[in-house]
């Protein structure tokens, strides 16, 4: 079947990940650092040599980054990772004669905290992608592309969802923020910032309405042949572990996710900032042709996901795999088990299938059938295919929960497949 493939990077904070160095239960200080780097797996290394062997033998056509590329605003690691990435995408790029489409969000780490307005806090680290020729970052309005590989097409809309962070002492009135702020000056502490560390943790996230309006029109007025992924840094629903702190969630996160889930469409939502990685669908039961499925990717320390979208012939996305490649305890990185979202009603089948597709269908019956049996009843009725065109068929028939097929992990002849009637 036809596809569209991307990897999608969650949290790096380059700073504390790059310098994290090797991992080692070093009871014995007295061994040289050097030689133990030689012996010892370094997690962001290693999932860099990872992430490389996907971009170059994968047949990768995108590249998501979900934010806090930095931590607490610092510039100069922001910077260092911007570059960091760019070198292997260029490289990679490079060496596969491919073109990568790049979209990256900021996260709550990568603004100024200090900033008087929201384009200030946001505008040095957008330079960043601008200064390398990557004019992708989103501050107050959308970033858009389209994706189009082998006659199907994929729409990536970056959104900011950090709009209300960073603005300090938020909750505070004056007069109490500047007692704390003047005992935190007075105080013997080697560590200055600690007042802003507190109001990091009370930052408002947000979408602008705006924004919502532009990508409610570009879901809702897109044809079904056309899929829209957004990418935001964080969450529109609360993370599994119980989180104790102010404003952990988009604000009006309930009310981007009851327009996301009414469009008719279903839409693809990829983030971060929870270090954790589940995979969610939102749906809503008088909504039968719209569904959310929420894509959370883990800290870059821990691995990355690729995202792979299928569509019919005839070109309709149809479902989603979502490939989680992981550090071991050990310290490499491999590949878990991978999770299949189909995201059409099988009601619908028709829509989305070309003629030979549906005539395959109307081949089988409730009983299991053999590759071979249908390719024979294919054959009586004047519409012959050969293997790999009858196994694609069988895919989108599948993705659309039409058939069951069973021993799919064998060669097609082992098939054994059941029409599920409607």
């Amino acid at each position: 079947m036809k596809s569209i493939k991307l990897i999608h990077i969650g949290d790096v904070h380059y700073p504390e990940a790059a310098d994290k160095g090797t991992q080692v239960d070093k009871k014995d200080k007295g061994f040289d650092p050097e030689f133990v780097d030689k012996i010892a797996p370094n997690p962001f290394m290693e999932v860099g040599r990872s992430l490389i062997k996907c971009l170059e033998e994968d047949e990768i056509q995108g590249i998501l980054f979900s934010g806090d590329l930095t931590s607490i605003g610092n510039l100069v690691a922001y910077d260092d990772c911007v570059k960091y990435f760019d070198q292997i995408i260029r490289s990679v790029e490079k060496n596969t004669n491919r073109k990568l489409e790049v979209h990256v969000v900021p996260g709550n780490h990568d603004l100024k905290r200090k900033g008087i307005n929201i384009k200030e806090r946001f505008e040095d680290f957008s330079a960043v992608w601008s200064g390398i020729g990557r004019d992708i970052f989103p501050i107050d309005n959308i970033k858009k592309s389209t994706i189009g590989h082998n006659g199907v097409e994929l729409k990536i809309i970056s959104l900011n969802t950090c709009l209300g962070c960073g603005e300090e002492y938020k909750k505070f009135p004056d007069e109490i923020a500047n007692v704390y702020k003047k005992l935190i000056d007075a105080s013997e502490l080697e560590n200055k910032e600690n007042f802003d560390n507190f109001c990091e943790r009370i930052d408002t996230p947000a979408i602008y309405q705006k924004n919502l309006h532009e990508i409610e029109n570009e879901v809702s007025e897109s044809e079904e042949s056309s899929l829209c992924l957004i990418l935001g840094h964080h969450a529109l629903l609360p993370q599994p572990t119980v989180r104790l702190a102010l404003y952990t969630e988009i604000i009006n996160g309930g009310n981007a996710r009851m327009v996301l889930t009414t469009l008719n469409n279903p839409v693809i939502y990829c983030h971060g900032h929870i270090h954790d990685d589940p995979i969610e669908i939102v749906t809503q039961a008088s909504r039968e042709n719209s569904s959310l499925v929420l894509i959370s990717a883990p800290e870059y320390i821990k691995g990355f996901n690729v995202v792979e979208i299928f569509y019919t012939n005839s070109g309709y996305p149809v479902g989603l795999v979502v490939a989680p490649y992981r550090t071991e305890t050990w310290g490499g990185v491999r590949l878990k088990e991978i999770t299949k979202i189909p995201i059409r009603q099988p009601e619908n089948m028709l829509n989305f299938c070309d003629e030979r597709t549906v005539s395959v269908y109307k081949c089988l019956t409730d009983r299991h059938m053999r590759f071979e049996d249908i390719k024979s009843a294919l054959q009586e009725q004047g519409a012959d295919a050969d293997d790999h065109e009858l196994e694609n068929m069988l895919d989108e028939l599948e993705w659309l929960r039409v058939v069951s097929i069973s021993n799919k992990s064998k060669p097609s002849r082992n098939w054994l497949i059941g029409r599920i009637g409607l």
